[in-house]
């Protein structure tokens, strides 16, 4: 099983627009969302492979929760690790043209040296046990 630790996911929103004009209203016919990340990104690309993963980030708030839903509609097995404070990052792609994406990545908020050690913990101690970590809260 490859564990996939990501350690500043967000949520990815595309917009999708026929064609995309700076300083002017733009209108979106379609939008769609989904659990992101470079960790969660590969396990995707992993699962198209067969291989089995297991994703880990560092979530929080009302997106954290969201984050958590669309990797679990993706039927991603995953085991976060939740701050105790903060909001997990959204970040805008507009995907325009239909080829061509302009993406606009929201900074991810500052993680308190006890909540870092807690995640690097919760990382580690699955990846070598293969057991729940103690740090492990819901």
């Amino acid at each position: 099983m490859l564990l996939t630790v990501t350690p500043n996911p967000a949520i990815d929103r595309t917009l999708h627009v026929p064609e995309l004009y700076v300083g002017a209203v733009n209108r979106a016919v379609k939008v769609d969302l989904a659990a992101g990340g470079k960790g969660l990104n590969a396990a995707r690309a992993a699962r198209t492979r067969g291989d089995a993963v297991l994703a880990t980030a560092p979530l929080a708030g009302h997106t954290g929760r969201l984050l958590a839903e669309l990797a679990a509609a993706e039927g991603f097995p995953a085991d976060w690790f939740w701050l105790e404070s903060g909001l997990t990052r959204t970040c805008v792609l507009l995907n325009h043209r239909e080829t061509d994406t302009t993406v606009i990545n929201e900074p991810g908020q500052p993680i308190s040296e006890k909540g870092w050690h807690g995640f690097v913990a919760h990382s580690i101690y699955g990846f070598y046990t293969g057991q729940k970590r103690p740090y492990h809260r819901n």
